[in-house]
Order: structure tokens, then sequence, then C-alpha cells
């Protein structure tokens, strides 16, 4: 699908005392998913190798072809719940841009181009989302995405692709 222009770029992490570049970090593709036949859901546990992975940070990009209108919801390490306030999976075709970054004891949603309401358990913290983790998060492992309506499903023709580092 080819659609993440950020393929091959990386992110550098600064140490706020003296802004000196730790370490870059490379960018690289976890999952292509290209569905065939409808599905309730996208449960992504495994990198394109078909190994486990476990990234400080993950960015979901892809057109996503639904049945009905819908919120977006997605399930991080299968207990981190994240729901599209204000948003919603159309009876159609989407695009979509989430990104999730594991914060030690807080995964972090960016939604800094979406109007979003407080969910509960979360934190507004520079208009993005923390949902507060019972203990150390250790790495974002598996992403679970679905709609919250019994009767959505993602028809054939979604594509989604999930980078991380």
């Amino acid at each position: 699908m080819a659609i993440f222009v950020g393929v091959g770029r990386t992110e550098e992490s600064s140490d706020n005392k003296n802004n000196e570049v730790k370490e870059e970090k490379k960018w690289k593709l976890l999952s292509e998913v290209k569905l065939t036949a409808n599905n309730s859901k996208i449960f992504i546990n495994k990198d394109t190798e078909g190994n486990d992975f476990n990234c400080e940070k993950i960015i979901i990009v892809g057109k996503v072809v639904s049945n009905v209108a819908s919120k977006p919801m997605c399930k991080i390490n299968s207990t981190i719940e994240f729901s599209g306030v204000a948003s919603t999976y159309a009876n159609g075709t989407r695009y979509i841009y989430e990104t999730y970054e594991d914060k030690g004891f807080f995964i972090e949603r960016d939604t800094k181009y979406l109007n979003q309401d407080i969910l509960e358990s979360s934190v507004l913290f520079d208009n993005g989302f923390f949902r507060v983790v019972k203990e150390q998060a250790n790495g974002i492992k598996s992403i679970e995405l679905y709609g919250d309506s019994t009767s959505f499903t993602f028809k054939s023709g979604t594509e989604i692709e999930v980078y991380g580092f």
C-alpha cells in the first residue's frame, strides 16, 4: 500500500538537560493487512516476519472500508482501550492515522488533529490522551482495531499498515 511517507525516516530522542541527541530510531513496518473477507476486528501481535514485537511508539495508517458507521476502537496490549470520541468509521471508506506511545505508566494516543472529549480513566495532556496503566507497560506488543457497534465489520478492501520502533 505504501501510503506512509515516513518509512525510512528517523525519530531522535533528546536529553532535556543539555539538548544532546541520544539515539536515532528507525521506523519499521510491523504489519500490512489487506482484507479479502469481512472481519469484525483486526488483531496484530506479530511483525511481517512472524515475530513478536515490542515497540515504544507505533503509527497505524490505512483505508477502512466498513458496513456501518461506528466509533473506532483500539485496544493496546489487550487491556488498554481507546475510543474514537467525536470520530467515526464511516459507512463506506475512511482513511485513518493513529499514533500510540509507551510512556511507562501511560500509553499516549496522539490526538492533536482530532476534536476529542475527555474519556473515562484518561488524562488530557498537551492535546493528547494518556491511558493510565496499572503496572508499567513495558512496550506496545499488540494492537486490536474494532468498532463499537456489534454489527460493525471491516469489509474486504480494508488496508492497514502498522509501523513502529
